[in-house]
């Protein structure tokens, strides 16, 4: 399966990435769809597209959380890395808390501290 010319592939499995993922389902499930779910997201993490090596598109955040509810594997309660970090998503989304990405890389960080 190939990609089409000049899209960039991102990978969402990182445990920043992840956590991100979980809050847009949360938001997702609250019945927000489309430029109201990107503008709560980007509320709440101003700077989440910094968290991705290149650039990422504005339906990149919206297409994971429909996807996130369309595929069982996919759900944030099942899924086995998310599992744990889908309460808090739930609860900072209903907040509308705001993340620094700094926060956000030292509370999910990508590696173990050696």
């Amino acid at each position: 399966m190939g990609s089409n010319p000049g899209r960039s592939i991102h990978t969402w499995r990182t445990p920043a990435k992840m956590y991100l993922k979980c809050v847009l389902a949360a938001l997702h499930d609250e019945g927000l769809r489309g430029a109201a779910l990107l503008a709560a997201f980007e509320e709440m993490v101003p700077g989440w597209r910094n968290v991705f090596d290149g650039e990422i598109s504005d339906d990149a955040p919206l297409q994971r959380a429909d996807k996130a509810r369309r595929y069982d594997s996919e759900r944030p309660e099942k899924h086995s890395a998310m599992k744990a970090m889908w309460p808090d998503a739930k609860r900072d989304a209903k907040a509308r808390r705001r993340w620094k990405l700094a926060e956000l890389r030292a509370r999910y960080p990508d590696k173990k501290p050696a």
